[in-house]
C-alpha cells in the first residue's frame, strides 16, 4: 500500500517527450520533477518485468546516461524512467527512447545460454536449497518433512531462469536478458563500451563455460554463460 501511494505521488501525470536529440520526462503530484537526457549521452537501457508486472501486462523502462563528473568516488548518473509500459509496446518505446536500440528482443529470438549452464544453475540451486532444508529441519518442530519440497522448487526455478536467458550482438548494441521471476533486459550501446572482461571460475572451466562482462561508466552487465567458441567470437566482436 505504501509503495502504491508513493508511486502515485511520484509518477502522477507522467509525460515523456522526445525531441530531435533530447528525451524529456516530467511527473509528480505534489512536486513536479523534470529530467532531460541528451540522446548522445544514453549508454544503457534496462527493462524490468517481474512476474507480477508481466501478469498485469506491463513492464518498467529505465534509461541511464553517464553523468559529467565524479562524486564520492562514483560516477554520477542521470536516469529517466517510464514506470508503466504495456508489454506489446516495450520494443517500440525502447526504440523511440534509445537511438542505439536496433534490435527488438520482445519480437526477435535471442541466442540462448549454453546448455551446460543449466548444470551450474541446478548445482547452485541445490546448494542453497540444502542450506534452507537443514535450517528448516533443525528449527521446525513438527512436519519437518515439508522441507523436501524446497528442492523441486529450487530446481524448477533454476530451469526457468536458465531457459529465459539470452543474448545478442548487433552493429550498434548488445542485448542481455536474465531471470524468470525478476526478468531484466539490458540494451547497451556499443560506442559507450569501456571494457570487456571474460570471467571463468574453476567450476566454469570444468564445464567449458565462461561469461562476458561489459562495463560502461558507472554500470556493468553480464551476458549469460557461453561456450568456448561463442565466448571467443563475442570477445573478438566487442573488442574489435
Amino acid at each position: 500500500t505504501v509503495s502504491a501511494f508513493t508511486s502515485i505521488f511520484r509518477y502522477f501525470g507522467y509525460q515523456m517527450t522526445r525531441f530531435q536529440d533530447v528525451i524529456r520526462t516530467e511527473c509528480g503530484l505534489t512536486t513536479r520533477r523534470k529530467v532531460e537526457i541528451p540522446l548522445s549521452k544514453v549508454q544503457l537501457v534496462r527493462t524490468d518485468e517481474p512476474l507480477m508486472r508481466r501478469l498485469m501486462g506491463y513492464g518498467t523502462l529505465l534509461v541511464e546516461t553517464a553523468g559529467l563528473g565524479v562524486v564520492e568516488g562514483q560516477v554520477r548518473q542521470a536516469e529517466g524512467m517510464v514506470p508503466m509500459v504495456e508489454q506489446p509496446e516495450l520494443g517500440r518505446v525502447v526504440k523511440k527512447a534509445v537511438p542505439h536500440a536496433d534490435f527488438n528482443p520482445w519480437e526477435n529470438p535471442l541466442h540462448p545460454a549454453h546448455p551446460r549452464a543449466l548444470y551450474r544453475s541446478i548445482l547452485g540451486a541445490s546448494g542453497r536449497a540444502l542450506f534452507l532444508a537443514v535450517l528448516g529441519w533443525l528449527y521446525i518442530d513438527t512436519m519437518e518433512w515439508v522441507v523436501i519440497f524446497i528442492f523441486p522448487i529450487a530446481w524448477a526455478s533454476a530451469w526457468l531462469d536458465w531457459q529465459k536467458q539470452g543474448w545478442m550482438v548487433t552493429p550498434t548494441a548488445v542485448v542481455s536478458r536474465r531471470g524468470f521471476f525478476n526478468r531484466r533486459t539490458f540494451i547497451l550501446s556499443r560506442d559507450k563500451l569501456q571494457s570487456v572482461h571474460v570471467i571463468q571460475g574453476p567450476f566454469m572451466r570444468i564445464h567449458g563455460l565462461s561469461r562476458i562482462v561489459l562495463r560502461v561508466a558507472g554500470s556493468q552487465i553480464s551476458l549469460p554463460d557461453t561456450g568456448t567458441d561463442d565466448t571467443k567470437w563475442l570477445y573478438e566482436q566487442l573488442t574489435a
